[in-house]
């Protein structure tokens, strides 16, 4: 599971790093500075979904490794 969503996420990054500079070209054409808000926007509700995300170890007791000496 966590390998298929490594690959997920890393495959919709290529993706967005491919297809971002035509993005920012036709948006420049609207305004100037118009891109650096929209990706200032979308920068901020990554940070807000990213603090959503629960901790799966929250006020949970972890198991103690046991090494041998």
């Amino acid at each position: 599971m966590r390998a298929s969503g490594l690959g997920f996420a890393s495959s919709v990054g290529r993706l967005g790093s491919i297809i971002m500079p035509w993005i920012v070209v036709y948006i420049n054409d609207i305004g100037t500075f118009l891109s650096y808000g929209i990706f200032g926007i979308i920068a901020m509700i990554a940070a807000v979904a990213t603090l959503l995300l629960p901790f799966d170890t929250y006020l949970r007791e972890l198991d103690k490794v046991v090494t041998k000496n």
